[in-house]
């Protein structure tokens, strides 16, 4: 009888530690599926490298391009508070945006070098890089980082239509 009342005690402990390994499995699911969720889409921003070179030829502006990675904290930081803010979102129209997910769009990614994310590149209408910053930028340096692009921008495309032949 009294190693019936043994394996009655020891039945309940091993109900509880299964609960417990179920409840820990669950919220590890929970917090992976939580890290690996894509980063929200930016508004205004393309994610289509060619097409934004394209519409670059067409406007005479200039590239900007984000290059991320989905499972990147910086990435996400600046996914989240620093390219959605007024401040950058002023300063876009001067650009031609566009976001690449290193992961996705590898061969853009092997183009230009990119070995760190986030990577942000000002490129002219045929892909050249005018200016470049890696890391984590707080709000006042990326916009700071923008308008010294776009200065250099706008002395690349300047020079260009000098060197353009002029039509009669």
């Amino acid at each position: 009888m009294e190693s019936t009342t043994q394996q009655l005690e020891v039945r309940p402990k091993q109900g509880r530690s299964r609960l417990g390994t179920l409840i820990f499995i669950g919220a590890v699911l929970a917090v992976f599926s939580a890290l690996n969720r894509p980063a929200p889409a930016l508004e205004g921003w393309g994610t289509d490298f060619d097409a934004a070179v394209a519409e670059s030829a067409a406007t005479d502006r200039p590239v900007l391009v984000a290059f991320s990675m989905e499972r990147c904290g910086p990435c996400a930081a600046m996914a989240t508070s620093v390219l959605p803010s007024e401040e950058v979102r002023a300063t876009l129209g001067s650009f031609v945006p566009v976001y690449i997910d290193v992961d996705v769009q590898r061969e853009v990614a092997n183009r230009y070098s990119v070995r760190a994310t986030p990577s942000f590149a000002v490129m002219d209408k045929e892909g050249r890089v005018l200016a470049q910053c890696s890391g984590y930028q707080p709000v006042e340096e990326f916009v700071a980082f923008l308008d010294r692009a776009a200065s250099q921008a706008e002395g690349a495309i300047a020079g260009s239509a000098r060197s353009s032949p002029i039509a009669p």
